[in-house]
């Protein structure tokens, strides 16, 4: 048989006396309420990892402004794509037309057959 938890438990658990009825019986504890407040709070200090072990702690870690105000490279590379942008875009819709996807299918085709006929 399992056991069952205390009502105060259940209400840390469920964070409030809204969802679990059954903490409504025990409010009118001290140590219930800072519990209940503690757990629907959650209010947790930051701290920094020493060193930023994970790949996202390293991209937020990264001093992005002081490259950008140092180096020219970031503000070439952006520079860049956004005028060779629309190029880009224009090559790509002049490709992918449906004349031009039809004829490449049809050149494919062509190549795919068997040459010793």
């Amino acid at each position: 048989m399992a056991a069952r938890l205390p009502d105060f438990v259940n209400c840390v658990i469920a964070t409030t006396a809204d969802i679990n009825p059954a903490c409504k019986a025990n409010h009118h504890s001290k140590s219930n309420k800072l519990l209940i407040k503690q757990a629907t709070k959650m209010d947790v200090e930051r701290k920094h990892m020493k060193y930023p072990y994970t790949m996202t702690a390293k991209l937020v870690r990264f001093p992005y402004k002081f490259h950008w105000d140092n180096f020219w490279f970031p503000r070439f590379i952006v520079a860049s794509m956004i005028l060779t942008s629309p190029f880009f875009i224009y090559i790509h819709r002049k490709v992918n037309t449906p004349e031009n996807k039809a004829f490449w299918a049809e050149k494919h085709r062509q190549e795919r057959q068997y040459h010793f006929d």
